[in-house]
């Protein structure tokens, strides 16, 4: 399974809270209730947004709608995550968490993230770049 991850909260449906954003995926893939407290527990305590939980995401930082967009994308264990400009409208800090929680993602919950993105400084925060330019590797 793959799953996109689109910039901040489009993502989010705004009438739900964090815990009900990523328990309806799984939810509709039919998880049982137990298995999906349980998901829900350990995403929200592996990206550091615990205190998000009741939240909906006008009552986040636009870091923690990310990370929290990150944790719906994960919810069922897709094995890829497409991420399209994870950090684009984020300040350098914040974009710095959101990295750490991608490669979380990666080294922790064994997810391959692919990154798209048009910022050169993006680079230095994975573990491989590969530039297209004119419609080729480079």
């Amino acid at each position: 399974m793959v799953c996109v991850l689109p910039r901040s909260q489009r993502n989010l449906v705004r009438y739900l809270t964090a815990r009900q954003g990523f328990d309806l995926p799984m939810t509709i893939a039919g998880v049982s209730r137990r298995e999906r407290r349980e998901r829900v527990a350990e995403l929200l305590e592996t990206f550091g947004v615990t205190h998000c939980a009741d939240r909906r995401p006008q009552q986040m930082s636009g870091g923690e709608q990310q990370r929290v967009s990150i944790c719906v994308a994960l919810a069922n264990a897709p094995r890829v995550l497409l991420a399209d400009e994870p950090t684009g409208e984020l300040d350098s800090e914040t974009a710095r968490d959101v990295f750490a929680a991608l490669r979380t993602a990666n080294q922790v919950l064994g997810a391959t993230v692919v990154v798209v993105t048009h910022d050169v400084a993006v680079s230095g925060q994975v573990a491989r770049t590969v530039a297209i330019r004119d419609g080729r590797t480079s």
